[in-house]
């Protein structure tokens, strides 16, 4: 055999060879893509069961939908695999914890209820019992860190339920009712003043509501006057720690107002200022624990650099490209 014949044998045989070689590659590759494509069905139909089964308080629950809507927004995103894995993960810690604070609750509601149906009328616990109901019950549609809040306020039982038997609590106060030395009054007149006080952004603030009736409820009630003076300054505490967070978001709307006023139109700061100012303005009628966590989160100056000696149309020539140490509106950040 010509060493020619044996040279073109030896090619065939390594193209023998390579072609084997691609095939099994490519089979590999095409499996490799199948199965990829399996997991992303699957993770789909995760994410579809999760947003199509809702269960426990759901309903007004801001915190709630928000999740929701974060994981329909991933589900049709193309976002990785693992991306998406750690979405479900997200969402189903979230969820989980939700459902479990929620049993708690009712756990804690169906004893206040065999307490308030043990007790005789008129019992002073009674009143005590009725409040944390009230409280427990508009925890459901709060966010999980107000619902954990709640939980640890209204878990303790009445302090006064072995001092007093039957209508015990009913006539200790008309005995401090006798007294003349009694301060019932003065506390009764430091009640209507915090009642009728209006002070801030009170409207449609669903905690101020809550927490005003409560303090009316006391009103109301048989208590002592040492109960009356703790329901006062639990209320004014609450109070004062509201106007407080009013006034560092009225402040801090302020500073938003004059950024906005030195950035020329069209900035990408301007965007991310009246994000921040949106999310103050709707922060008014939340309640304090959401209102403190919001404050915190827009304290911050916008991250894009501004030179108030160049302008868009300015130092470039007027060829309305962006200077080229700015950061390009569509790589705008949310501070959030």
């Amino acid at each position: 055999m010509s060493t020619s014949n044996t040279n073109m044998s030896c090619n065939w045989i390594i193209l023998i060879f390579l072609h084997g070689i691609l095939a099994v590659q490519s089979k590999k590759l095409i499996a490799r893509a199948h199965f990829n494509s399996e997991d992303e069905n699957q993770i789909k139909q995760k994410m579809t069961a999760l947003t199509d089964t809702q269960s426990g308080h759901y309903e007004n629950n801001f915190e709630y939908l928000s999740s929701l809507t974060e994981l329909i927004v991933n589900r049709l995103s193309h976002k990785s695999i693992s991306e998406k894995l750690s979405d479900i993960e997200k969402f189903q810690a979230y969820n989980n914890r939700r459902l479990d604070l929620e049993g708690q609750i009712e756990n804690r509601v169906n004893r206040v209820n065999f307490e308030i149906e043990s007790l005789p009328h008129g019992h002073t616990c009674k009143e005590f019992y009725m409040q944390q109901k009230s409280a427990l019950e508009s925890a459901y549609t709060r966010n999980n860190l107000v619902k954990q809040h709640i939980l640890n306020e209204n878990s303790n039982n009445c302090p006064s339920k072995n001092d007093f038997n039957g209508y015990n609590g009913h006539n200790n106060y008309n005995n401090e009712q006798n007294n003349n030395n009694n301060p019932r009054n003065d506390i009764i007149e430091n009640i209507d003043s915090h009642i009728n006080s209006a002070l801030g952004h009170y409207q449609n603030n669903r905690e101020y509501s809550e927490r005003l009736n409560a303090l009316y409820m006391a009103k109301q009630s048989h208590w002592r006057s040492s109960q009356l003076i703790h329901a006062v300054n639990k209320f004014h505490h609450f109070n004062t720690r509201r106007l407080d967070l009013e006034k560092q978001i009225e402040s801090r709307e302020r500073q938003i107002d004059f950024e906005m006023e030195s950035l020329p139109h069209g900035h990408s700061c301007r965007k991310f200022y009246l994000h921040q100012k949106m999310t103050l303005e709707r922060a008014y009628v939340m309640n304090n624990i959401s209102k403190q966590n919001i404050v915190g989160k827009t304290r911050k100056n916008c991250p894009f650099k501004y030179d108030s000696n160049e302008h868009l149309s300015g130092s470039n020539g007027g060829n309305g490209q962006w200077p080229r140490w700015h950061v390009r509106p569509d790589r705008y950040n949310s501070f959030e």
